[in-house]
């Protein structure tokens, strides 16, 4: 729950971090400390800019344009964290490292912790020089409405930026291409870095102090192929059961996990004609429109000024 003073915005932290005790959650910080491992040339960079952090597992036909996207942004260095992945997204982030200020974290923790291994890396950009993070996953591609992210942040006066975020689906034989208009009910967010910040899970909250506001916008790719969607309910079982979370959260994935491989075929034709299912947070409220923000510079869907009250979600 958020709450203000002024122009203050304040968080309620037993919404985020109350699903484990206070020894839990520090025996789960040292372990994901241990099972994270940052390259050798991570330990001498320096760089007072607007970071980008990001947790991936298997995401090979997404992650390198997406890198490269929020480089092009201004987003940079950035840190992400590789946590198994068998596909060839090593191999493509082993590359990018390579030509471009991308830092490779390997994760071996399989348990569902992404809360705490996405603050690890945040703490870890805090003290390696970073001014904002930008916490995002390996399907969300971030934009600003007049500049770059990068820009925007840095001539902003707030210290949580809340990132409207719009659904892009497929649709039949395309791959990409219907955005549903309205925004989605859970926003992301970027935050002026700090060393105390919590990120909760999703990076749709943080816990920090300081003034929030808006101004960004995530073109997000949730479900991209049939095959897309098998592997992420099999991993979604699979760091559930590995991280042994509180009945009440990750319910989206515990619905998931319940399905049979029968069941995510048919799963499939309701996403493909943006049809709301039980097992799914999309509601598909649309009206939707064929677009392919992988081509912007800058934001060119809707605004929140352009929403209409009845389709705003706070």
């Amino acid at each position: 729950m958020n709450y203000f003073r002024g122009n203050i915005a304040y968080v309620d932290l037993r919404g985020y971090v109350g699903h484990y005790s206070n020894s839990a959650r520090r025996s789960i910080k040292k372990t994901v400390a241990r099972n994270f491992v940052f390259p050798s040339n991570f330990k001498s960079l320096r760089s007072e800019s607007v970071w980008g952090i990001s947790m991936v597992r298997d995401e090979e036909d997404v992650i390198e344009e997406v890198i490269r996207h929020q480089l092009g942004q201004g987003i940079s260095p950035i840190l992400i964290a590789d946590n198994n992945s068998v596909d060839s997204t090593p191999r493509i982030l082993a590359r990018l490292a390579e030509e471009l200020p991308v830092f490779i974290v390997q994760d071996s923790l399989r348990a569902y912790h992404q809360d705490e291994k996405m603050t690890a890396l945040s703490r870890a950009a805090f003290d390696h020089g970073a001014k904002w993070i930008v916490p995002f996953d390996a399907d969300e591609m971030w934009f600003a409405e007049e500049s770059t992210v990068a820009d925007f942040l840095t001539n902003s006066d707030l210290s949580i930026v809340r990132a409207a975020m719009y659904n892009i689906y497929p649709t039949g034989a395309k791959s990409i291409g219907s955005m549903d208009l309205s925004e989605q009910p859970m926003a992301k967010v970027a935050f002026r870095a700090s060393r105390f910040a919590l990120l909760g899970i999703g990076n749709h909250r943080v816990v920090r102090s300081g003034k929030l506001g808006t101004g960004l916008y995530v073109a997000h790719y949730p479900w991209r192929n049939v095959e897309q969607l098998q592997r992420k309910v099999r991993q979604g079982r699979e760091a559930l059961e590995a991280a042994a979370l509180a009945g009440n959260m990750g319910s989206h994935w515990r619905a998931l996990a319940d399905l049979t491989d029968r069941d995510v075929q048919r799963l499939w034709s309701f996403i493909e004609t943006q049809t709301p299912h039980p097992v799914l947070e999309d509601k598909f409220l649309g009206p939707f429109v064929d677009v392919d923000p992988r081509h912007w510079s800058t934001w060119q869907g809707p605004r929140a000024d352009q929403q209409d009250a009845g389709s705003k979600h706070a």
